[in-house]
């Protein structure tokens, strides 16, 4: 791409008229005669020739004077001067084209005279030409100096360049200005193609990075890095789905086109980076303990950063005490967060296994007329008694002068106790009203108590106790 100084405007009064003196609102495409031979971005093209009211192959539009030269929409696209344009109003002029010269050497060339950027009192002429053999592409601008204060001048409302199929995505194009005031009156603008033997140093990558891609049947690491004769045509492909461990990684597309794992792409005389984007997904993985007793539901590949539902189902004689692994707390059902793979167990504990008893440990004075008991719980069980709390206790004189009033517990219930490990024990206090009971008073005290979210419970009688 190249700037040059104005040659020489091609227009020619014997040159067809696309339309005068009005606003371009027709596509036009070339009819089976005077097509010429010409390559586009390495590839043979053959529908370049004199237009044809009403078909879809060769577009101008008034609209935004688009020379487009195969396809609507994001097709192969020559664009010497994309803007909105009109030729109505004074000294409005038209649109040219003509095919010059002998077979193989032609210049197939389309002429904007006269047209008028909208708001603009002067009007900008311009040409594209596209040379048959040696594949140029030559914009020649005779006038776009529109005067100072116009925001048009100089192509400052105008997209400069040309564009390959696809080229908005897999950057298969070469701009020259976007809104920019770059252009000049009798300037040019050369696209030549790559020389043969031209090479370019080309990036292939995988987001997310550091996943394998074979380039011509070679599996390379990524990033890789490749110089690649401009014009040659590669091979790059990936393996989708991809798992490595507990991650798994699914192609979602080439950033040069297309969401197959293999993909046909032809190196260009500037480096690009070809990018293959997967999406990622991670495994949880689920558990039991003890082994193969009720089950956790949730297993399975999610998307990395969703939040995956695991449940415990509690076996019968057993109770639920926590999850563990990548999950904790006692909470059932709960959500993980699937940043990662993950691994969950659901802890369970046999209900038969436990055996609480109670015994008073120790007395101290409390308020005026009251007491307080210490009971120790004792867990001469094999399994762990979690959570445990004393839910009652129910005070009763056994012998003595009867206490008047009569002795009670006034504490509020629940106790909480805690956790007792198999083999362990601890306390929880209760405070008891004896302030009409004298020192010959005896009492029992029977405590009811529950461990592992209420799956356990039972109560002891402690006998023979003084105030």
């Amino acid at each position: 791409m190249t700037p040059r100084s104005l040659a020489q405007l091609n227009k020619s009064t014997t040159g067809r008229i696309v339309s005068a003196g009005m606003r371009l609102l027709d596509s036009v495409a070339p009819a089976a005669a005077q097509r010429l031979a010409f390559d586009w971005f390495g590839r043979p093209r053959r529908r370049v020739g004199r237009p044809a009211i009403g078909a879809h192959r060769f577009r101008l539009t008034g609209d935004g004077p688009e020379l487009a030269v195969w396809d609507w929409g994001d097709g192969p696209t020559v664009l010497p001067y994309w803007s909105d344009l009109t030729f109505q109003g004074p000294g409005g002029g038209a649109v040219y084209y003509q095919s010059q010269g002998a077979a193989g050497s032609r210049r197939f060339i389309v002429e904007w005279s006269n047209a008028y950027s909208q708001g603009s009192a002067n009007p900008v002429t311009f040409e594209a030409v596209l040379y048959e053999g040696s594949n140029k592409i030559l914009f020649q601008y005779q006038a776009v100096n529109l005067g100072a204060g116009n925001p048009a001048t100089n192509g400052g409302l105008a997209t400069v360049g040309i564009r390959d199929t696809g080229g908005n995505g897999n950057n298969r194009q070469i701009a020259w200005s976007y809104d920019a005031m770059v252009l000049g009156n009798s300037t040019a603008i050369l696209f030549t193609p790559p020389a043969s033997g031209q090479s370019s140093v080309n990036t292939i990558t995988t987001v997310p990075a550091g996943l394998t891609v074979t380039i011509d049947g070679t599996p390379y690491g990524t990033p890789k890095v490749v110089s690649w004769t401009a014009g040659t045509v590669h091979t790059l492909a990936v393996t989708s789905p991809l798992t490595n461990g507990g991650t798994r990684y699914t192609l979602t597309g080439w950033s040069s086109g297309g969401a197959t794992p293999q993909v046909t792409v032809q190196a260009q005389s500037t480096g690009t980076t070809y990018t293959a984007t997967f999406s990622t997904q991670y495994l949880l993985t689920t558990g039991t303990n003890p082994a193969n007793l009720g089950s956790i539901s949730g297993a399975g590949w999610y998307a990395a950063g969703a939040s995956a539902p695991v449940q415990a189902t509690v076996p019968a004689g057993y109770t639920f005490v926590a999850f563990s692994g990548d999950l904790s707390g006692s909470t059932n059902p709960q959500n993980v967060t699937m940043n990662a793979a993950k691994n969950v167990v659901a802890n369970y504990q046999s209900i038969a296994s436990l055996a609480l008893t109670a015994a008073v440990s120790g007395k101290a004075d409390g308020a005026a007329g009251q007491r307080v008991w210490t009971i120790r719980l004792t867990n001469s069980g094999p399994a762990a008694a979690n959570g445990t709390q004393i839910t009652g206790a129910i005070l009763t004189q056994s012998s003595g002068t009867p206490c008047s009033p009569a002795a009670s517990v006034i504490s509020a219930m629940p106790v909480t106790v805690g956790n007792i490990a198999a083999g362990a024990n601890a306390t929880g206090s209760v405070t008891i009203n004896v302030a009409g009971c004298d020192t010959t008073a005896r009492f029992s005290l029977k405590v009811n108590f529950t461990a592992n979210s209420g799956s356990y419970s039972s109560s002891g009688t402690i006998a023979n106790q003084t105030k």
